[in-house]
């Protein structure tokens, strides 16, 4: 079993068994609320001693009143070794564990028989002795273990002991502690993860928020739902209201302590349950209302069940929550909301007065229905697509008449679409479909349905979902179903389904004209020349639809601009690729489109790479999986790992880039292939293994019509060449001849060119060469594949004995795999020069000042402050929690050598923010 979040404290226990294991004996306690972890580190601590000998014990709850009944569970398989103690002691052990005598020993005897007895199994093989729920051993027991572990010198033994805060039963006086923290975020992202249920990312947050870290309470909360909950029904508590439901044994003892207050303090407990925010004028306010008072809240504070700090009243555990919230009847439950409606509208804050009226509804309400509608409608960017999507689903249970029902059902799967929740967004979908006969309203319908089949890999799915939606609003909304037919298009084209290509084509032709329908017609007309083997009109009709929205046409749809992005890319046109997708992330982050974001940075990030800008690359890649992780989109990261093991390849950092590539072919579809293979053969070509470049690419040829196809096809052929088989580049330099034709981009036809140098006779190589450079110096959009071209032509120079000619495009070579980090070629290019003559040192370039050691994410936040964005802003542009922002300054101004956010601006890092 893997430990989630636990780095250092596996480090620590690691240290502890080597330290046993060379003969100094240790000991410790580790300490945490319930659930945090601890018998799970005692059960990594087994897995890790392997090679030691282990006893395991822990408290058993019937036999605590008992005498030295944990000591007996924990020495039983070493009974046999009692005889051959000191007299005494092993008299005291066969008392205690009932074996002679009726007389409890003496606590202190016992405690040293133990240690001879560890001291002497411990001399044939390293021991570990681990102690479960120390808390609630038997008092002598306890007392005996402690005094044997302070005990522990030169055996070569350990004691582990593990053991709850709040009871502090076991004496560890002199025994050193390891305290268990909450876990981070992504650590808990990660724990849940492994949950063999799927949720949708909706419910997912809402147990990463209700857990708070603690892993039993995350794990029950996830074991406890029901189908309809991990598909994303949760409303109304979606905003914080109630509490999920949980097992009952997994909060039983929570439930015990409760069961002790008087009932005015539970009933205000109960509330605080309800609540959420815990906002102690707004609870004391509704205590009021209850019949309760401050006195109830200091009674739950006495018992240490509630915490009070801040103005805000938390539970000291996650867990005591549901045991607060379901301990109660539902008319307690359905009072207390009521409270605090009137409780929050008394404080002006509307929009949780309507939450809670609609929590202690009890049956159809259209009046409270309507407001969730207006509380959904009016202002989206300030409540997230998530919780808007959660009002108008609550306000579908609320509504009076099927209409409204279906209405509101499917405004909330556009919503939770919207936010990037597609599985709830489906679910949803699906039950509105029965409960609708609007035509617009089904083609939104068939959009959402389409894109949940697309992102579980069920590309013919989609495209004919999307056919069909087309279809019904083909007449009404000319550039929705023109939009349709394009994501159909794409879809089709993706899994090589070339007959609904041709009906995309077919039907986009006769739609209405408009900016939209042109563009649109135009992509698909693309798609299917390409997919027709038409290469010349495919590539025309994709440069048509570049030029019509080369200036990002905002009136056109967000789901179309995406489309015409990736064109640009597979054109060639990473220059034009990189302006649409920069003014798409803005306005994907303005409207909240979570769904469509991550596809906008994943993209984004191969344009940057194709433009040499690897830190860029790798900020909107990181942002991407992170949105994606949040969101539960699955097919994304394979693509943005491949993108940034192709980084990794060009840096010369094959360890990295071997896991990334590794990971995009697990993760990823099929297409990715090309990618992960590519990479693992340029990093090959980067560090002079040519030969196996050339086996990687040759086991699968690539084709030129994907995103990366060309820059496959000019490794492959350098690799044939650098290897010494020229003949087998035949193929593959054909392919690169028909992507230079066609496409109609400058830096292919130099890649071509360079090729064909690389593969020709030393008459014709200068001239192709030189051909090949001016091209690159004409269009310098790809400046590693230009660096490429003239080392390669600086490498043929010096051998025809030009040196001095050589030196200059050397030189140019060198510069560019400097500026973006290509340390093989720079060295590579370092090299050629030295043996040309060339004596001036060339030493790497460096980022001024510690810019080069903040992580991507660190370098973002800290360029996105410099230009005085709050913590709030930065938070809304890269889609993460003001809380994230600030812990990522707090991590980067030590390395920049600052304190203050004021001196950022010192350092210039604005500029590229």
């Amino acid at each position: 079993m893997m430990l989630h979040g636990r780095v250092a404290e596996a480090a620590e226990i690691a240290r502890v068994l080597a330290t046993a294991a060379a003969g100094h004996g240790t000991a410790l306690v580790i300490r945490g609320e319930a659930g945090i972890g601890k018998s799970a580190l005692l059960d990594h601590v087994a897995r890790s001693a392997s090679h030691m000998r282990v006893l395991r014990a822990g408290c058993v709850e019937s036999e605590a009143g008992m005498p030295y009944a944990a000591l007996h569970l924990l020495l039983r398989p070493a009974l046999d070794r009692i005889d051959g103690l000191p007299e005494p002691q092993a008299a005291a052990l066969r008392a205690a564990f009932g074996l002679s005598g009726t007389v409890v020993p003496d606590q202190r005897l016992v405690g040293y028989a133990i240690t001879t007895l560890l001291s002497r199994l411990a001399t044939e093989r390293p021991l570990v002795c681990l102690i479960d729920d120390a808390h609630g051993l038997d008092r002598e027991s306890a007392g005996a273990l402690a005094l044997a572990a302070r005990r522990l010198h030169t055996e070569a033994a350990a004691m582990v002991f593990a053991a709850d805060d709040e009871c502090p039963g076991f004496p560890a006086t002199g025994l050193r502690e390891l305290r268990l923290e909450r876990l981070d975020g992504n650590a808990a992202r990660e724990l849940l993860a492994r949950c063999p249920s799927e949720l949708s990312a909706h419910t997912r947050e809402r147990i990463l928020d209700e857990s708070d870290g603690n892993p039993m309470a995350l794990l029950e909360l996830a074991a406890a739902l029901s189908p309809r909950q991990r598909f994303g029904h949760l409303p109304p508590e979606v905003i914080g209201l109630g509490a999920l439901p949980v097992r009952g044994d997994a909060y039983a003892p929570f439930t015990s302590r409760i069961g002790r207050l008087p009932p005015s303090t539970r009933t205000l407990l109960g509330a605080v349950a309800a609540d959420g925010r815990g906002e102690l004028t707004v609870i004391l306010h509704a205590a009021h209302s209850l019949g309760t008072s401050i006195d109830d809240l200091a009674v739950a504070e006495r018992a240490r069940l509630v915490v009070v700090a801040d103005g805000r009243v938390g539970f000291r555990h996650p867990l005591i929550r549901p045991a607060a919230y379901h301990g109660v009847t539902i008319t307690s439950r359905v009072v207390a909301h009521t409270a605090l409606a009137q409780a929050y509208e008394a404080f002006g804050d509307e929009p949780a007065s309507v939450w809670h009226r609609a929590a202690a509804a009890t049956g159809p309400d259209e009046r409270v229905a309507e407001h969730l509608e207006q509380l959904a409608e009016c202002r989206p960017a300030d409540h997230g697509r998530s919780v808007a999507a959660a009002a108008y689903q609550c306000a579908a249970e609320l509504s009076s008449s099927m209409p409204n029902r279906g209405r509101r059902l499917a405004a909330a799967a556009v919503a939770a679409s919207a936010s990037g929740d597609l599985r709830r967004a489906a679910a949803l979908a699906d039950q509105a479909l029965s409960m609708t006969g609007d035509d617009g309203v089904l083609a939104r319908l068939a959009m959402i349905r389409a894109a949940a089949e697309a992102e579980a890999g069920l590309l013919r799915d989609a495209a004919w979902i999307l056919l069909q939606g087309a279809a019904v609003v083909a007449e009404a909304a000319p550039d929705l179903a023109a939009a349709m037919l394009m994501t159909a298009a794409r879809h089709a084209w993706a899994c090589d389904y070339r007959e609904a290509l041709g009906l995309a084509a077919t039907r986009v032709a006769v739609l209405r004209t408009s900016d939209t329908v042109r563009v649109c017609a135009a992509g698909i007309r693309g798609l299917a020349g390409l997919a027709g083997h038409d290469a010349a009109r495919g590539m025309a009709s994709l440069r048509r639809m570049i030029l019509a929205a080369a200036d990002g046409r905002p009136s056109l749809p967000i789901e179309v601009r995406l489309h015409v992005a990736e064109a640009a890319l597979l054109v060639g046109d990473d220059g034009t690729a990189r302006d649409l997708l920069t003014r798409l992330v803005a306005t994907c982050r303005a409207q909240g489109r979570d769904d469509v974001l991550p596809h906008v940075l994943g993209l984004l990030a191969q344009a940057q790479l194709f433009l040499g800008l690897h830190q860029e690359a790798r900020i909107s890649g990181e942002q991407a999986l992170e949105i994606a992780r949040r969101t539960g989109i699955r097919q994304l990261p394979g693509q943005v790992h491949a993108t940034l093991s192709r980084i990794a390849a060009v840096e010369g950092d094959e360890e990295n880039s071997r896991d990334l590539a590794q990971r995009a072919l697990s993760e990823g579809p099929t297409s990715i292939r090309q990618w992960a293979v590519g990479s693992r053969a340029l990093l090959d070509l980067g560090l002079g293994r040519a030969e196996e470049a050339m086996e990687r690419l040759s086991e699968d040829a690539p084709g030129w019509r994907t995103v990366v196809g060309p820059a496959l096809l000019a490794d492959t052929v350098e690799a044939c060449a650098r290897s010494g088989h020229r003949s087998a580049a035949r193929v593959p330099l054909e392919r690169l001849d028909e992507a230079a034709t066609h496409s109609g981009t400058e830096w292919i036809r130099a890649v071509a060119l360079r090729c064909h140098a690389m593969t020709s006779d030393d008459g014709a190589a200068g001239d192709l060469f030189a051909q090949a450079v001016f091209l690159h110096r004409q269009a310098p959009t790809r400046p590693f594949e230009q660096a490429r071209t003239e080392l390669a032509y600086g490498e043929w120079l010096r051998r025809s004995r030009r040196r001095t000619d050589a030196r200059v495009y050397l030189r140019s070579a060198l510069g560019i795999f400097d500026r973006i980090g290509a340390a093989p070629w720079t060295d590579r290019a370092r090299a050629e020069l030295r043996a040309t003559g060339e004596s001036r040192p060339q030493p790497r370039g460096e980022e001024v000042g510690g810019l080069a050691t903040l992580t991507a994410q660190e370098r973002m936040v800290t360029q996105l402050a410099a230009t005085g964005l709050s913590n709030q802003e930065i938070a809304v542009r890269m889609s993460i929690s003001p809380r994230t922002v600030g812990y990522h300054l707090y991590k980067a101004y030590p390395k920049l050598g600052i304190t203050k956010r004021i001196e950022l601006a010192r350092l210039d890092l604005a500029a590229s923010a």
